[in-house]
C-alpha cells in the first residue's frame, strides 16, 4: 500500500490518537464480522430456501396427480388405481433423493461449504490482526509523554496500514463469496430439472396411463 486514504489520515491528526485509533481498530473489526457473518448467513439461507422450494415443487406436483387419481379411484379398476397410487409415491421418493443428492454434490454447493470454513479462519486471522495491533498501541501508551508519542504514531501508522489491507481483503472474498450464489442457484435448478425435464413430465406420464 503506497499511502492511506482521508479516513486513516484523519486518526492520525487527531489530539488523542491512542483512544481514536482504538476505536477505529474497533470499528473495522465490528464491521468485517458484521459483513462477514451476513454474507455467509445469506448465502447459506439463499441455498436452504432454493432446496425447499425444490421439494415443495415435487410435493405439489405428486399431490395434485394424488388427489386426482383418488376422484376417479370408483371409475377404473383397483390395479390401475394401486399402480399410479404406487408409482406416485415412488416418483416422490426417487425425486426428493436424487434432487438432493444432486445438490449436495454439486460444486457450487460444495465450495460454499468450503468457503464457509475458510470464512472463519480469515475472520480470526483479522481478529488477531487487530488485537495485536491494539495491543502494540496499548503499550506505547506505558511509555511516558513522548515515548508513548513516538512509539504510539508510529505503531498506529503500521497498524492502520494493516488493518486496511486485512480489511480490504475480506471486501474482496466477500464479493467472491456472493458470487457463489449465481452458481449455487444455477446448479439446483439444474437438479430440480435435469436435462429441461420437470417433476410434472414424469407426473403426466403417469396420469396418462392411469387415464
Amino acid at each position: 500500500m503506497c499511502g492511506l486514504g482521508s479516513e486513516s489520515l484523519s486518526i492520525l491528526k487527531k489530539d488523542d490518537l491512542g483512544d481514536n485509533a482504538l476505536n477505529w481498530i474497533q470499528q473495522k473489526e465490528e464491521k468485517a464480522n458484521v459483513e462477514l457473518s451476513s454474507a455467509k448467513r445469506n448465502l447459506v439461507e439463499m441455498v436452504h430456501k432454493l432446496i425447499e422450494e425444490g421439494k415443495l415443487e415435487i410435493d405439489s406436483s405428486v399431490d395434485k396427480a394424488l388427489q386426482d387419481v383418488s376422484a376417479f379411484q370408483h371409475d377404473v379398476p383397483e390395479n390401475c388405481h394401486s399402480t399410479a397410487t404406487g408409482s406416485l409415491t415412488v416418483l416422490r421418493r426417487s425425486k426428493k433423493d436424487y434432487f438432493l443428492s444432486c445438490v449436495k454434490n454439486s460444486k457450487s454447493v460444495q465450495e460454499i461449504a468450503k468457503i464457509s470454513e475458510k470464512s472463519e479462519e480469515l475472520g480470526a486471522g483479522f481478529f488477531t490482526m487487530t488485537q495485536r495491533g491494539t495491543n502494540r498501541i496499548v503499550e506505547c501508551s506505558k511509555k511516558g509523554i513522548m515515548g508513548a508519542y513516538e512509539c504510539g504514531t508510529s505503531a498506529i501508522w503500521e497498524v492502520i496500514q494493516s488493518v486496511m489491507g486485512g480489511y480490504s481483503e475480506m471486501k474482496h472474498f466477500i464479493v467472491s463469496f456472493t458470487a457463489r450464489g449465481t452458481h449455487a442457484r444455477r446448479d439446483i435448478h439444474n437438479c430440480l430439472h435435469p436435462e429441461g425435464i420437470d417433476i410434472q413430465d414424469h407426473v403426466d406420464k403417469i396420469m396418462e396411463d392411469y387415464h
